[in-house]
């Protein structure tokens, strides 16, 4: 069991790593690419017509785009899991990440909050919408999740030893 804790212990930075790595290359790979989902962002009257008339979606996205969305909503899935997961750890194992159960639980709180007013002004503010927003929450999650990985680095690193000197 103990073998099991450790292992998992170490998931939570590399995960978050992962994830903001997959997370930057779609926003360099997508932030051209304009998506029409109405369940997410509500788009004006006018930039609906500019889409149809003016806007050309890159021919390779034409191609391409059911197995860049398929695959987006599993990794964002997945990682989404992976992440609520690591939060129970973290929550659990908190001596580890030199947090308090209140820090872990004021934290998510504030994700969630910033997450939630993140997808509003997406939804109404902006003009289009992009394929990389879809993953924002996740992104917010991951960086917490590289911030409580350093922590537990550094908490789990041994102290140097004491010189004579001192």
């Amino acid at each position: 069991m103990k073998t099991i804790a450790k292992v998992w212990g170490r998931v939570i930075l590399p995960s978050g790593i992962i994830y903001l790595a997959i997370f930057l290359a779609a926003v360099a790979a997508f932030s051209d690419v304009i998506v029409v989902d109405p369940a997410y962002h509500h788009i004006s009257y006018e930039n609906w017509i500019w889409c149809l008339d003016v806007y050309k979606s890159p021919a390779w996205w034409d191609l391409t785009s059911d197995y860049f969305f398929t695959a987006e909503k599993i990794v964002n899935f997945a990682f989404r899991l992976l992440f609520h997961i690591n939060l129970a750890y973290i929550f659990i194992k908190r001596e580890q990440f030199l947090t308090t159960r209140k820090a872990v639980v004021l934290t998510v709180a504030a994700i969630a909050i910033l997450d939630t007013v993140l997808h509003y002004y997406i939804r109404f503010y902006v003009d289009f919408y992009r394929m990389y927003m879809y993953g924002t929450g996740n992104a917010m999650l991951a960086l917490y999740m590289v911030y409580c990985g350093l922590k537990r680095r550094k908490a789990l690193k041994p102290a140097p030893p004491l010189s004579a000197d001192s």
